[in-house]
């Protein structure tokens, strides 16, 4: 009995090496899809504006750069319908500005994308029609911040009318101007207002109660919107609030009116960015427009006002 159950003790030993060997010395090949080579278009569409346009081709996950030229890349361009003309990119650029075209609210655009192969990328856009700011208010008031402390703000409303018969999307930005005169020498900076959306319409809905914590970039839709509407949102008066250096500030609110492909994309960029890295969120795809092609071709329109803040002369 001593002997069998030694037998067996050694016999196992020698299983269990073997096993490791072949598991040491074991190759794994992983056969990795090659996702290259894919036509990468982007271009933002403005009425009365000259033509710009990115066009690359995608590169392989495993390689250091971020893109590759085209060879022999070139567009065809029409617009509604009608047949503009075909024009090449500057050699070995991957973005180019044409004069060319005279662009209108309301134009469909449609671009074919060549190169020296016989794989064409189209893509097709529509400039929406202009949403004019009716009127803009605003007045003092004070906001409380998640650390319970009140905060000095502008409370701001700007009316426009929203079609109630189309689906429509737009976007509040709001830009600060500021001159400084410092011994005798004026200086002049910009920068985006990072506004509070306190507005019901900044909410997100459609994706659920995940992506409360992602700011959307002022982006809205008017799911809740029927006609006339006053958009409220607060300035912190950071933005505002004049020094004794300071001579003016402009703030510009800019309402953009935009397609559902911008809408699409720039929310499926911030969710995907957002959680990038998070084991427990698939990745999640960045939305597209083009066909045979990566990328967003999207015409967009906007209107402006602006709130003005001057330094009382002495």
């Amino acid at each position: 009995m001593e002997k069998l159950v030694k037998y067996s003790v050694l016999l196992a030993t020698a299983f269990v090496m073997v096993f490791m060997q072949w598991g040491c010395e074991k190759d794994i090949e992983i056969e990795l899809k090659k996702e290259g080579d894919k036509k990468v278009i982007y271009s933002f569409i403005y009425p009365d504006s000259l033509f710009r346009m990115h066009y690359s081709k995608s590169v392989d996950v495993l390689s250091d750069a971020n893109y590759k030229v085209v060879e022999n890349a070139r567009f065809k361009m029409y617009i509604n319908g009608l047949y503009q003309g075909s024009y090449h990119f500057p050699d070995d650029k991957v973005s180019g500005v044409w004069d060319d075209f005279r662009f209108r609210s309301g134009d469909t655009v449609r671009i074919k994308a060549l190169d020296n192969t016989e794989d064409t990328a189209f893509v097709e856009t529509v400039i929406p029609e202009v949403t004019v700011i009716e009127k803009l208010d605003s007045v003092s008031s004070t906001y409380m911040g998640s650390d319970g402390i009140l905060y000095d703000v502008l409370k701001c409303n700007l009316k426009f009318t929203d079609d109630p018969h189309t689906s429509d999307y737009y976007q509040l930005m709001i830009i600060q101007e500021r001159w400084e005169v410092v011994d005798g020498k004026e200086e002049y900076y910009v920068d985006t207002v990072d506004y509070i959306k306190d507005d019901p319409v900044f909410y997100s809905r459609s994706e659920g109660t995940l992506f409360e914590g992602i700011d959307f970039k002022g982006l809205f839709d008017d799911e809740t919107i029927n006609g006339d509407y006053s958009l409220q949102c607060l300035v912190p008066s950071s933005y505002y609030k004049l020094y004794w250096f300071d001579k003016k500030i402009k703030l510009t609110f800019y309402l953009y009116h935009h397609t559902g492909d911008y809408y699409k994309y720039v929310r499926s960029k911030l969710i995907s960015d957002y959680y990038h890295g998070i084991p427990i969120f698939e990745p999640i795809n960045v939305y597209s427009n083009v066909k045979n092609g990566l990328g967003l071709v999207s015409g967009m329109s906007f209107d402006s006002d602006s709130l003005i803040f001057e330094q009382e002369l002495p």
